[in-house]
């Protein structure tokens, strides 16, 4: 893409949600070449994170977690449901 054409394209300001596979894939590109060219959006930052990857990396962590069960009301049981308190 030409500098000039780059420059014409504008990205949509949006909020990163885990459940968007484009998101994720938007996320998985960038880890891989560290580059935010290839999105057509643009990231919010959102409080009280300090960088976009920061922030992306905790929601990912939560949705995983979550889609897991690994979740606050398990905390008291190990993976296998075991009480570990």
């Amino acid at each position: 893409m030409s500098i000039a054409m780059r420059m014409v394209t504008t990205k949509t300001r949006t909020t990163f949600d885990p459940n968007n596979k484009d998101h994720r894939a938007d996320f998985a590109i960038f880890r891989h070449n560290g580059s935010w060219a290839h999105s057509k959006n643009q990231y919010v930052l959102e409080y009280p994170f300090e960088t976009i990857p920061s922030m992306i990396t905790s929601k990912l962590l939560d949705f995983y977690l979550n889609k897991e069960h690994f979740v606050a009301d398990n905390i008291d049981k190990d993976i296998y449901g075991a009480s570990i308190c």
